[in-house]
Order: C-alpha cells, then structure tokens, then sequence
C-alpha cells in the first residue's frame, strides 16, 4: 500500500509545474485537499488521518492537538518560508519533521514585490492607470508622487529578504538605509553595511518602513497605536512578511488622521480578507492578495524542494531544512 500525501490548501503548488505532482506520483498518492483555516485541530486531524506526507501553506494551524492525534503523519513541509502556524514543538515531540524551503528560493520574489509595492504607493501607479483607462489624461496633477532617493527608510528584519531590500534601496535608490533587528547585534549590522538603530529610533526616524518579520508571538502586534504615534507624519508603510505584524484597526484609525502617507500589503492579518474591507477604501493604500512569492522562478524552485523532501523520505532520508530541530 503506497503512502500519501496532502497538499492543503495550496493554490500554486503543481499547478503551474504539473511535473511536481507527477514526479511524486511515481512513489506515492497525491490528494489536493481545500480545508477551512479556522478548523479546529482535533478535526484537523481527522481530516488528514490517512496521510503521512502533508505539503501546507499559511493556513490551517497545526497545532499540539493536531499532532497528539496524528499518529501517521511524519512530515510537514511548506510550500514558502512561513511556518507560524505550526506548532513546531509539538510535531517534533511525535517525531514529525518540519520543513521549509530554503530562503533563497522565493527571496528575490518577494524581495522584488516589496519594491513593487514602494513604488506603487509612491507613484500612486494604481489610480494613474485607471485615471489613463478611463482617457483621464487631464487627471495627472492628481498622482503627483514621491521619490526614494535620500529618504531614511527603516528595514524591520535584515534576513534573507529583509536584507535583499535594503540592498536594493541603499544601492538602487540612493537611499538612507536603518535597520532593526532582534536577532542581530549592531556589528553584524554593520558588517551588512547598514546603521544599526533600537526599534523605537527607526518608527521615529523612518520616511518610509518596510516589515520583513517574523510575528512577535501569535498574538501580539510589532505596529499598533503605540508605534503609530511615534513615526513621522506622513510616514509610508510596506508589509510583506506577515498580516499579524500591522495591528489593522490602529492602521485605519492612523489613515483616517492623515498620520499614515501610503501603505502598501501584501499580507494583512485575517487574510483572505473580502471585497468590503474597510482597509480597501482608502486611495492611498494598495492590498495585493498575498502574491510575494508568486514569481514561475519561484514557484519552480520552491516545488521541487517539496518533491525532493517527500522523495528523501521514500527512500529512507530525511527532508531538507529541518525547522523543528530534528536533523
């Protein structure tokens, strides 16, 4: 009897690249699976009782409770980066690996999305379209922008990605790069190249910020009114890492002062989130539905590190970038 395997709630994942699903379909059974992101674990795992193999993506949780009662199950590996909502702890406590692609896989992708994204909100090129669609020539003194060149602009979070933006503002556009990062100490900061800050001295400094962050914990926000009320007037704000990081009601509260200048999301938190958002009615701020990684380099490399993972385990292996310390 062949092993399983899950794809959940991945919408890229042998889709663009058949051959992925068709190179592990040698070996085992593939199931593509949609569940609801607020499924309770237990029924989680009843859902997924049968698989030993689960690819997943951003939603569900899986959680201690998932795992207790997932006896079958011996690996999780993401189609991406993000892993917050896996308890990793748990999984490793039943002997289930955790696994993730490597960063350089879909960092140059996101890292390019971040910059799209700046020089969207920016330019205000969203609406000048629509306004040229529409043969609104006459309409351009309204999309009157801003350039990069010489504005501070605050990285939270100097990783893979993180690191690839400030690279491209420093020595693409000139600009004043300051960086915060919890995890890194000012020299290696500096070793970077970058001005090493406290987190309170960027949110003050900061023309423009950019997130590229892991959540603080699950529950708790980087940017709330706090942090609002210390950043400059106008100040721009670029999320591509995770939705939970911006605290959305204290966002608005901060559109609706003029406090915030631009805003531009690829994640928000509650995502997917619908057409009546009240986050989408404002001129100034453009949401993209979590395409970061959406690049077909991307999604290449980032599939065939699925089907060597699950190909490793077939043959006795183990997957690749372990998350949950089980090497």
């Amino acid at each position: 009897m062949r092993n399983k395997v899950a794809i959940v709630n991945s919408n890229s994942f042998g889709r663009y690249f058949p051959e992925h699903i068709e190179e592990m379909e040698k070996k085992v059974d593939v199931h593509i699976l949609k569940i609801d992101k607020d499924i309770d674990g237990k029924e989680l795992a009843c859902r997924l009782q049968e698989y030993k193999y689960i690819v997943f993506s951003a939603a569900p949780n899986y959680n201690k409770y998932f795992f207790e009662n997932s006896p079958n199950l011996r690996l999780l590996t993401r189609h991406g980066l993000g892993y917050d909502n896996v308890d990793t702890e748990a999984a490793a406590a039943q002997n289930i690996y955790v696994a993730k692609v490597p960063g350089g896989a879909e960092g140059d992708a996101v890292a390019e999305a971040s910059i799209a994204l700046l020089l969207s909100v920016l330019r205000n090129v969203p609406a000048a379209s629509c306004a040229a669609g529409k043969s609104q020539w006459q309409s351009r003194g309204q999309f009157i922008g801003s350039q990069i060149r010489e504005k501070t602009v605050g990285i939270i979070g100097l990783g893979n990605i993180g690191g690839k933006v400030a690279n491209i503002l420093k020595n693409g556009f000139m600009a004043n790069v300051i960086v915060y990062d919890k995890y890194l100490g000012a020299e290696d900061i500096k070793k970077h190249g970058y001005e090493a800050v406290p987190f309170q001295e960027l949110l003050e400094k900061s023309d423009i910020i950019s997130l590229h962050a892991f959540l603080p914990n699950k529950y708790e926000h980087l940017i709330s009114a706090k942090e609002f009320s210390l950043m400059k007037k106008d100040v721009v704000l670029i999320n591509t890492a995770r939705g939970g990081l911006i605290d959305t009601a204290a966002l608005i509260e901060n559109l609706e002062s003029k406090k915030v200048g631009a805003v531009g999301l690829d994640v928000i938190e509650g995502e997917p989130i619908d057409g009546e958002h009240p986050i989408l009615g404002y001129p100034n701020v453009i949401v993209t539905p979590h395409i970061g990684a959406y690049t077909y380099e991307a999604i290449q490399r980032m599939g065939e590190k699925i089907v060597a993972d699950i190909l490793s385990m077939e043959a006795g292996g183990k997957p690749a970038i372990i998350v949950n310390g089980m090497e």
